[in-house]
C-alpha cells in the first residue's frame, strides 16, 4: 500500500511577495489560474455597483507581483458579495451578491471568465432569474425558510453548470 505524501508548512519555504501598485479597494477573493504562475484577484470597487478583476503575475526571482490585466464591470449586488470557484480548471468563476435592503434584497448571479483575457471564449452569463426561482423554492420547502444567501456557496462543475452548495 502506498503512503500518502504529506506536506507540512514547517518544512516548505514561504515566500512573501511585494505588491508595488496601490490596491484599488477591498480584497474579496483570490484564486489561481490552472497551469500558470498567476493569481486572479477580485476587489470590490470604490465606485458603487462595480467589481474589479485583476490578474497578478508572480515573479519568484524578485518576489514581486505585477498586474497584467484589469477588468472592471458592473454588478448590482456589491453589498453582500460572494465568489465561487469552480471544480474545473477555473475557466469561469461565479459572482453572487445581494442588493441592499432599500433596493429589495435581490440576488444577482453572474458567471465570468476566470481570466479576463478569455471573455470572448467564456462570456459573462446571467443567472438572476434561475437563482431567484431556486431561492424562492428553498424558502418555501426547506425548514426555517433557508435562503441561498448567505448560506449558499455558488460554484461551477466540470460541465460548466451552476451549482449552489449549502454550508
Amino acid at each position: 500500500m502506498e503512503k500518502p505524501i504529506v506536506f507540512s508548512m514547517a518544512v516548505l519555504p514561504s515566500i512573501t511577495y511585494t505588491i508595488e501598485d496601490e490596491l484599488p479597494s477591498e480584497l474579496v477573493r483570490m484564486y489561481s489560474l490552472h497551469g500558470e504562475n498567476v493569481l486572479g484577484v477580485i476587489f470590490s470597487s470604490r465606485n458603487p455597483d462595480q467589481i474589479i478583476q485583476l490578474i497578478w503575475k508572480l515573479n519568484q526571482k524578485t518576489e514581486t507581483i505585477e498586474c497584467i490585466v484589469e477588468r472592471r464591470f458592473s454588478f448590482q449586488g456589491i453589498n453582500h458579495l460572494s465568489i465561487g470557484i469552480g471544480t474545473n480548471d477555473a475557466k469561469c468563476i461565479v459572482v453572487m451578491g445581494k442588493s441592499s435592503t432599500e433596493n429589495g434584497e435581490v440576488l444577482f448571479v453572474r458567471t465570468i471568465a476566470a481570466n479576463p483575457l478569455q471573455t470572448e471564449k467564456y462570456p459573462d452569463k446571467c443567472f438572476d432569474k434561475e437563482i431567484a426561482e431556486l431561492d424562492q423554492l428553498c424558502k418555501n420547502l426547506l425548514p426555517n425558510g433557508l435562503s441561498l444567501y448567505p448560506m449558499g456557496v455558488p460554484f461551477i462543475n466540470e460541465n460548466e453548470n451552476l451549482l449552489v452548495q449549502f454550508v
